[in-house]
């Protein structure tokens, strides 16, 4: 139960940074320089985003069936996020 915990945090806390990200390129892409700040990033998040953004694949593995069960509903709620 702790596990499936700490991996929604942690693809909660991607969603965030992926979020930002996006508005970011939005403002650029309409041409609003003036207001732009840094590029919202974190290199201790950035492959998670990448996976929500669909450009990294997971291989998860579990031993037993709970497990198991905890990761499906894991990737299930942070379909929203998700490209797919």
């Amino acid at each position: 139960m702790g596990t499936q915990w700490a991996f929604r945090q942690a693809y909660e806390e991607a969603r965030k940074i992926k979020e930002k990200q996006d508005s970011y390129r939005a403002e650029v892409t309409e041409g609003h320089w003036h207001k732009l700040g840094e590029f919202p990033e974190s290199l201790e998040w950035k492959a998670l985003v990448d996976v929500l953004r669909g450009h990294v694949k997971v291989n998860n593995h579990c031993y037993e069936a709970v497990d198991f069960d905890g990761m499906i509903r894991v990737r299930f709620s942070t379909i929203s996020s998700s490209p797919r």
